[in-house]
């Protein structure tokens, strides 16, 4: 199940697989956080459990044994993969979006600095 997965997304559904966890130091022990994502790819009607991971090692009390501590988190949405190809007019609609973008970010900046630099040229004068 798992080699026919998409190479990108393999890695994803058994994160925790061929690695090992150690503590440098007595009374502490690793904790595992992992979320889980339900995954269905469109093209191939394939599913899968997406699984990120992280871990911290959390301190223990000196009289209790040490093991390692999972907590799931089950995703309520699901993920759905498809390919689609991207039409020409949303390419030029995207770098209108940007060039417009960029220009209005540059007109307000103009406009507070001309704002600030008259104010500014006022409390000049008025100490001249």
């Amino acid at each position: 199940m798992q080699r026919l997965l998409p190479a990108e997304y393999r890695r994803h559904a058994a994160p925790l697989d061929g690695r090992s966890f150690t503590v440098d130091k007595f009374h502490e022990a690793p904790h595992h956080y992992i979320k889980v994502v339900h995954t269905r790819f469109e093209a191939s009607d394939l599913r899968s459990y997406q699984q990120t991971h992280q871990w911290s090692v959390r301190t223990i009390q000196r009289k209790t044994v040490p093991q390692a501590k999972f907590s799931y988190d089950l995703s309520p949405v699901e993920v759905v993969i498809r390919k689609g190809e991207r039409r020409w007019y949303d390419f030029v609609t995207s770098i209108f979006a940007i060039i417009g973008g960029a220009f209005t970010v540059m007109s307000m900046t103009s406009g507070v600095l001309n704002v600030a630099s008259a104010q500014f040229k006022r409390s000049i004068n008025k100490i001249g």
